[in-house]
């Protein structure tokens, strides 16, 4: 049925996805979304000594901060949340692996002013958060 309406399917489980929907609303034209991401100004941050700059921080670190953005994401965090990417460069990106629609995320090995090397990502909340150490006391705030 859905190609004879001239769908395309790329990944066979989006069809069973599908199937679990109730309502799919779209925006074709762009004029709800606009592909543009806005930033809340109340960022909730769940470990001490981080706030709403230090996550725009560490999410531009999660990029590919010397390119030029690929999507709204990374428009949002390197182009117009102010970020001064100056400040990125004490950081040496080692490794970069793109957003993945199965995975949900972006990942980025970098080595820090002390030769730290540590991976930091991006992405869906819920990807994420199983990646926290304190996955639980977050899910329970």
């Amino acid at each position: 049925y859905l190609s004879s309406r001239g769908a395309i399917v790329t990944r066979l489980s989006a069809i069973e996805e599908l199937a679990g929907m109730d309502m799919l609303c779209s925006d074709k034209t762009g004029t709800l979304t606009l592909n543009k991401m806005v930033i809340q100004e109340d960022t909730p941050v769940f470990c001490e000594g981080e706030d709403r700059e230090s996550v725009l921080f560490q999410a531009a670190l999660a990029a590919r901060w010397k390119e030029p953005p690929r999507d709204a994401l990374d428009t949002m965090i390197l182009v117009t949340s102010g970020q001064d990417l100056e400040l990125c460069n004490v950081f040496t990106q080692t490794d970069f692996v793109p957003f993945d629609p199965r995975t949900k995320r972006t990942e980025g090995t970098l080595r820090g002013p002390t030769g730290a090397v540590f991976k930091i990502t991006k992405g869906a909340p819920h990807v994420i958060l199983n990646l926290c150490a304190n996955s639980d006391r977050i899910r329970d705030a």
